[in-house]
């Protein structure tokens, strides 16, 4: 997990936590302020989920959201909810917001004019009817005892939440905290997660309005700044191997100050490699290499520069000081051959099979190797132009027969095959 994702868990921790600190001081907490501010980031949320196309956070927050206004009398109209409706409001959300959170987070985003947007809208609307329909009507009795049911007569609720409620709280926080695992752009399942948690916190400390108001605020900026995290990883980063991109390579350059070194590495005979194995496998053979470059010792920061080529700065250092880690990073990348599955090896692994390393496992393994040139600014070389020294070294490591690194001007280190 890069830093930068690291970064965004931490201020979502730091907002939940904040929520949470405002019940040791709620009676000097400015509900009404916090209200407003809170709005502002949930419109601004939901105006960047629009921008975005990722309405999924949004259809998840919002039946909490509504259900946290009118319990915090944050509209006009929640004045005419009794305290009766308002307790039924909240045994409603302990069961709803879990499965709201859950459901959205798994469904995969469809276009707004799809088939599968009106169910959701509709879904999310119905919802909503109900929620109309406990605060303006009178709900029969029967649904508060059932809603407040508790079958385990000898474990009791927690903070009167449900005792059903809490098994679809747990469920709902795994099946969050697994998509995080298994998502790509992780950044929005972890906004989804704390905002859940936020919800919770605001739902648990009815009726006190002024720390309800600082999780529905912390909720807000958590789903806001998510988009925002979004979009600067999918203006920095590149998509398919997750290093910096070419725009991030770009703002370093032109900050860079004192000594510096550059590296440009290249994929050897990356275009057979498609040719003969797939542009698929090339973009696994990709990952697999900015996996092993982002692992480069030296302070070296890794980019990627276009096609199968990366740039990597060292600040601080001279081509010299750079090259043994350059060459760390060649030799690991040559250790670790790409391995691609047999079209012929079944699916599922048969009876009393027993795997056997080597050519009769199903796999082949496919060396993959990469050249390196390196430059710095040693002698008053431009940003610019010590980039373009690291490509002619690049080329030289080329001419001489790949897999090494060269130094401008100086011949590194060979293949050892």
């Amino acid at each position: 997990m890069n830093a930068s994702r690291i970064g965004f868990i931490m201020f979502s921790l730091a907002a939940l936590m904040a929520a949470g600190f405002s019940a040791w001081f709620s009676e000097r907490v400015n509900a009404n302020m916090l209200l407003v501010f809170a709005h502002f980031f949930f419109f601004i949320a939901l105006a960047l989920s629009a921008r975005f196309g990722r309405l999924n956070p949004l259809y998840a927050l919002l039946l909490a959201w509504i259900i946290g206004s009118l319990l915090t009398n944050s509209f006009v109209f929640a004045d005419r909810v009794d305290p009766e409706a308002a307790r039924l409001l909240r045994l409603a959300a302990w069961y709803l917001a879990p499965l709201n959170f859950a459901v959205f987070a798994w469904l995969e985003e469809r276009s707004p004019l799809s088939a599968s947007t009106l169910i959701r809208v509709l879904m999310v609307a119905l919802e909503l009817g109900v929620i109309l329909f406990i605060a303006f009507g009178e709900w029969a009795p029967g649904a508060f005892d059932a809603l407040a049911a508790t079958p385990f007569e000898s474990i009791g609720t927690f903070d009167g939440i449900p005792q059903i409620a809490l098994i679809f709280i747990a469920l709902a926080v795994i099946a969050l905290i697994v998509k995080i695992f298994m998502e790509r752009h992780k950044t929005l399942a972890i906004a989804m997660l704390f905002a859940f948690l936020d919800m919770i916190g605001a739902l648990s400390f009815y009726p006190n309005r002024g720390v309800e108001a600082a999780f529905l605020l912390a909720a807000a900026v958590v789903v806001a700044a998510g988009f925002v995290h979004l979009s600067y990883r999918l203006a920095y980063y590149d998509e398919l191997t997750g290093t910096l991109g070419r725009r991030a390579l770009s703002e370093a350059l032109s900050k860079l100050s004192g000594r510096y070194a550059i590296a440009m590495a290249d994929i050897d005979h990356f275009k057979r490699f498609n040719d003969e194995h797939g542009h698929d496998a090339g973009d696994q053979a990709l990952k697999m290499v900015a996996s092993k470059l982002a692992q480069i010792r030296g302070g070296g920061k890794v980019y990627r520069y276009g096609g199968e080529e990366f740039a990597i700065i060292f600040n601080g250092k001279t081509k010299s000081e750079a090259a043994p880690y350059l060459e760390e990073a060649r030799k690991a990348t040559e250790e670790s051959p790409f391995i691609k599955r047999s079209l012929r090896r079944p699916k599922a692994k048969l009876k009393n099979y027993r795997k056997v390393r080597g050519k009769s496992d199903g796999y082949t393994r496919i060396p993959v190797t990469i050249s390196v040139g390196v430059a710095d600014n040693e002698n008053g070389f431009a940003q610019n132009n010590a980039i373009k020294l690291a490509d002619k070294a690049l080329y030289i490591a080329k001419e001489m027969g790949r897999n090494r690194v060269v130094i401008q001007g100086k011949w590194c280190s060979k293949s050892r095959s």
